[in-house]
């Protein structure tokens, strides 16, 4: 149901695993949803109490991997990939040897064409193709790929991918469709030279009443020492946020979590995201070209602690660091936890490395490969016929946000992050409780709504009513944090 189909490869590996095991079979097929028209002529998909039926299940049959026009969703694209009927896995990666497997039943692997691929940083380097491979079903080769060791860059990542397609047409799929693939990262890295803070450009701070300014070349930003907020970034006069970052815990619930009452169960989570007292403020300068401003937090809600620490550097960064105390007695888990903020809507090109090009979440990325993405804010939207979390993306490095010039904000993580990026907020995506919303109940804002996680639970799927997501998928109450540029 709408945002889910989490943990289903790890499902797959028990299946592979032991030969007696079977399932992973996944009801529905469709969203059983009927086209419905609003007298604007405004089209949306209608379910059960729609259409004056007074007994009915609601939106309980919109279940589906597909949408009811049979369009593609993120959750059809991880299960073709974890269906796939051919493995991939490196043997000694230094050397180019990796192992391909045939899991199909009836079918000889020398009907596709095997490609590789080998990047840095998400850009292609090297390429080719594999001879034609003569494998039966349930067969293992080794192969020897002919790439060679680039030069490693400091800082860099290395990935091979592999991927089969088509060599002929089919009843089912074209010539050159890709039936199977996998990305493995290299074993090759050298770390990166830490930058000296001190070489920077100097930079100016002035405290007047509950403001904090500070200046820098080509840009201004100012806090709220009454909130804790940052209030304003101007860059050569041009404004970047409308409102700053701020903690939050919650996400608008998905099928699933209504089913396991995740609404309910975490709500003090909910009010620990709105309800924030501001407890102490520190700011000072650490040099000539570094400021920092401490802001200390308790949430009463879950009787606990939050610090958030900005240092502001002369090149204009922002190093946001946020940490978590849980306080004493029982609390629930988190459904997220990061920062959120809200930006101008001409910022509304999209660029990412980290795991795409769809959505994906904690327990359901496989088939996400971590590479270079780029998107319109628009198409990060996945409309699930009721209203719900969506567009997230894991794995995170960076992220940027900008206009049609290029200019505007990066996200870049000291931890892998998660992100998202949306015309709607989480208040307009939460229902009061499952399906009580439909897409057209949605009007887009004008503004970018900008969540930076350092991780949010996953959506779960083994049934939507009552099984909440694996417990490697949550985030247990205890303390966190976590730090992006």
């Amino acid at each position: 149901m709408g945002n889910s189909v989490g943990n289903l490869q790890d499902y797959w590996d028990a299946i592979e695993q032991y030969d007696h095991l079977q399932g992973g079979s996944i009801w529905d097929w469709i969203d059983q949803g009927i086209e419905k028209i609003t007298p604007e002529g405004e089209k949306y998909w209608g379910y059960g109490g729609d259409f004056g039926d007074t007994f009915h299940d609601g939106n309980f049959c919109i279940n589906g991997l597909v949408l009811p026009d049979r369009n593609v969703t993120p959750k059809l694209l991880e299960v073709k990939k974890v269906y796939q009927n051919i493995g991939f896995r490196g043997v000694d990666l230094d050397a180019g040897k990796v192992e391909i497997k045939n899991k199909f039943f009836f079918t000889d692997l020398d009907e596709f064409k095997f490609v590789w691929r080998l990047f840095e940083d998400g850009k292609e380097l090297q390429g080719g193709m594999l001879p034609a491979l003569e494998m039966r079903p349930g067969e293992s080769k080794i192969l020897l790929l002919h790439y060679k060791q680039p030069v490693i860059k400091p800082g860099s990542e290395y990935w091979l991918q592999m991927s089969a397609h088509l060599k002929e047409d089919t009843p089912w799929a074209s010539k050159g469709y890709e039936v199977a693939a996998e990305q493995i990262k290299l074993p090759w890295f050298k770390a990166a030279a830490p930058i000296d803070t001190e070489d920077l450009p100097p930079i100016s701070m002035e405290e007047i009443d509950d403001k904090v300014f500070i200046t820098g070349k080509d840009f201004k930003i100012e806090f709220d020492k009454t909130s804790g907020m940052l209030c304003s970034y101007l860059y050569q006069g041009e404004e970047l946020i409308k409102t700053g970052l701020k903690p939050n815990f919650w996400r608008a619930p998905t099928d699933n979590d209504f089913g396991n009452k995740m609404d309910q169960r975490c709500a003090v989570w909910k009010e620990a995201s709105s309800v924030q007292e501001l407890k102490d403020v520190q700011v000072k300068m650490i040099s000539s070209s570094a400021i920092e401003l401490n802001f200390h937090y308790f949430l009463p809600a879950v009787r606990s602690d939050l610090k958030a620490a900005y240092k502001v550097l002369g090149n204009g960064d922002i190093i946001v660091t946020t940490e978590l105390e849980i306080g004493e007695g029982e609390l629930p888990e988190l459904p997220r936890f990061g920062m959120r903020m809200q930006i101008p809507v001409v910022y509304n090109k999209v660029k990412w490395y980290g795991r795409g090009p769809h959505e994906n979440y904690c327990d359901r990325k496989t088939s996400t490969f971590v590479g270079h993405y780029k998107s319109r804010v628009e198409d990060l939207y996945v409309p699930y016929i009721s209203p719900q979390e969506n567009g997230t993306r894991t794995d995170i490095r960076w992220a940027a946000l900008s206009d049609d010039e290029g200019s505007g904000l990066l996200l870049a993580g000291m931890d892998l992050l998660s992100f998202s990026a949306l015309r709607y907020t989480i208040e307009d995506l939460t229902q009061e409780s499952r399906g009580t919303k439909h897409t057209i109940d949605l009007t887009e804002r004008d503004l970018i709504e900008v969540c930076v996680d350092l991780k949010q639970m996953g959506v779960g799927g083994d049934n939507s009513w009552g099984a909440r997501p694996h417990p490697q998928y949550t985030l247990p109450p205890q303390n966190y944090v976590f730090s992006f540029r």
